[in-house]
């Protein structure tokens, strides 16, 4: 029995690690190991599974799963494993609009984590760029941007990696802010190259692009091919990316007359299937 549960945390680690390069292999990982820990209930795989059908869209059924690992983890008493399945729920519910619940979700999983002594960890840090995430899905670009704003002074020396998130996080919301092309600019490359040099996920170094791609188009350069680029990568990768680049290549206002209005239609189809709410 001890045998098959190191198998099972064996596949789980193994899913958990193709969740950044290849999302069929990390479900299929994450769904062996908990077959083989059915009567261990592996929290942690479950919490895996339901971050990677996050990941490809599937916010409904992520939601469920990451329900299921509140459940699992309260049952042996574990706040630190109940933390992560509140951040996917409270991802879920960013993306599929209930931001009321969103945030509740986040305020508890930071106080779980606190209880933890982990109230300065990446999952924390996580939890708070959630925050600001609804608060630009609100056009409430200045909270979002001075929230982001402290959690890069917060992490500020604690890892490369996390200047070169924030960096990029903030780059995002400065584009509608009108904050000057050059200011942007500035963070989009810094973030490029500490990603570039700390070897991290291409899924970081496209979520730039769409950065550049959203101040191109603000800046009245060409922009529809870097978004498709964009688009490519995300399909079936990242949900999220695909989102971003659909909201903005289907939002007519910023494009020319002649711009191509079957984007909308593509949008709408996205949403649709992923229960999403739309962001234009």
């Amino acid at each position: 029995m001890i045998l098959i549960w190191k198998v099972s945390i064996f596949y789980t680690n193994l899913g958990d690690y193709y969740s950044e390069l290849d999302i069929p292999a990390a479900l299929e990982y994450c769904q062996m190991g908990l077959s083989l820990a059915k009567s261990h209930k592996n929290i942690r795989g479950q919490s895996c599974l339901s971050w990677i059908k996050y990941v490809t869209g599937d916010y409904i059924t992520a939601q469920a799963d990451a329900q299921e690992v509140q459940r699992l983890a309260k049952m042996s008493g574990d706040l630190q494993k109940e933390a992560p399945g509140l951040y996917i729920e409270a991802s879920c519910c960013q993306m599929l609009g209930d931001y009321r619940e969103c945030i509740f979700l986040v305020k508890r999983a930071s106080a779980l984590l606190e209880l933890c002594g982990l109230s300065q960890g990446e999952l924390n840090s996580a939890l708070m760029n959630c925050q600001a995430g609804v608060y630009a899905y609100k056009s409430e670009y200045a909270d979002a941007h001075n929230l982001r704003g402290q959690l890069l002074q917060t992490y500020r020396g604690g890892g490369l990696y996390y200047d070169g998130f924030f960096l990029m996080n903030i780059a995002e919301v400065e584009v509608p802010m009108g904050i000057s092309c050059e200011v942007i600019q500035e963070k989009i490359y810094a973030s490029q190259t500490i990603f570039n040099k700390i070897g991290q996920p291409k899924r970081l170094l496209t979520g730039c692009d769409v950065i550049q791609a959203d101040l191109n188009l603000r800046e009245g350069d060409m922009a529809s091919s870097l978004f498709c680029k964009c688009l490519k990568f995300g399909l079936g990768r990242d949900s999220e990316i695909v989102s971003c680049c659909l909201e903005r290549l289907a939002d007519v206002t910023r494009w020319s007359p002649h711009h191509d209005p079957s984007w909308s239609i593509i949008l709408l189809a996205h949403s649709l299937r992923a229960k999403g709410k739309l962001g234009i």
